[in-house]
């Protein structure tokens, strides 16, 4: 886990601080250079994690779950309110968020934060630049793709502990060379309704979000 240290001094301008708008607080990095954008909320971005902290009656620091029972994978989300219902929805469920690539946003983003509520102390959550780089690290059996361009349903998912469901930017999915190259790992939603080209980012990923935790048995 990324560790922080709260310091009160004046902004050093060395890029390993950031000072809050008052200047009463600096939170230092040892790890990353941080940005901070201050609001009513605090958002740290590191180069390769990132964490959210609140500033109410004092600093409260985002833990990252160990363990947690999923990892819920958004492939460049582009849409500040999705990725603030499925910030929340993780905080419930005690699944780790992670981001990947550019995002269609500022983490400072008023609407990301409001649906996220004050339930941001709670997300744990991650975001990786490098959104192959991150991809190679993984195994094949321990990850699944959500994409509409499938047949095969949801519910022939065998989850295990830890495993990562990856969900795709809302306007083009997931990049096409992954799903051609594991196409064992391709599972979508069923739509009765061909009409229909897509669901709600957010509400597809908490259909398999509490379906896989069913599966782990976690109720």
């Amino acid at each position: 886990m990324l560790m922080t240290n709260f310091v009160k001094k004046k902004y050093s301008g060395n890029g390993h601080c950031a000072s809050l708008e008052k200047g009463t607080y600096l939170v230092q990095s040892q790890l990353y250079n941080a940005k901070l954008i201050c609001n009513k909320y605090l958002f740290l971005t590191f180069q390769m994690i990132s964490g959210i902290l609140f500033f109410k009656n004092g600093f409260v620091e985002m833990q990252l779950h160990k363990n947690p029972p999923l990892n819920i994978v958004l492939y460049e989300p582009q849409i500040p309110p999705n990725t603030g219902n499925i910030a929340r929805l993780c905080a419930a469920t005690k699944c780790h968020l992670i981001l990947l690539g550019k995002l269609g946003f500022d983490l400072s983003d008023k609407q990301l934060k409001r649906a996220g509520l004050d339930y941001w102390q709670w997300v744990s959550w991650e975001h990786f630049p490098d959104a192959e780089a991150f991809f190679a690290t993984l195994s094949p059996e321990n990850f699944h793709f959500l994409s509409v361009h499938n047949e095969r349903p949801y519910t022939k998912i065998n989850p295990q502990e830890g495993d990562y469901l990856f969900f795709g930017k809302e306007t083009s999915g997931l990049p096409n060379a992954w799903m051609e190259s594991f196409p064992e790992r391709c599972f979508t939603l069923p739509m009765m309704e061909k009409g229909v080209r897509s669901l709600n980012l957010g509400s597809s990923v908490a259909v398999v979000v509490y379906d896989g935790l069913r599966q782990l048995g976690k109720f």
